[in-house]
């Protein structure tokens, strides 16, 4: 499939989809906890539309003749991630002290989930 014939399918199911993803995007921002604009939201919805639509032309492409044997990544990439170890402070009151806000000896820190 060549770059015209994918524009032109973007394009087409871009012009024919409705805004169903406003309020998918608006949800994201909700959870996300950020403010978005009008228009940033409709932009990020017309993006998100028009990336899902690509996915959908590439699952069309016929890859059965393609060998993927050679794309094994397993082999060829390590654990880079260093191993967890227990380590105690010297001053633990000091570190206690230096918390901003505290509630007795625990670091007290905003919600994170609702």
């Amino acid at each position: 499939m060549n770059t015209q014939k994918v524009r032109a399918a973007l394009t087409k199911a871009y012009l024919n989809k409705n805004m169903t993803f406003k309020k998918e995007t608006e949800r994201l921002a909700k959870l996300a906890r950020i403010a978005l604009k009008k228009k940033e939201a409709e932009k990020i919805s017309q993006d998100l539309s028009l990336i899902l639509d690509y996915f959908k032309i590439l699952k069309t492409v016929d890859t059965s003749k393609i060998n993927d044997k050679g794309f094994s990544l397993e082999d060829k990439v390590k654990n880079r991630v260093r191993e967890d170890k227990e380590k105690k402070f010297s001053d633990r009151e000091a570190l206690i002290r230096s918390f901003l806000n505290k509630e007795k000896n625990h670091l007290k820190v905003k919600e994170v989930l609702n």
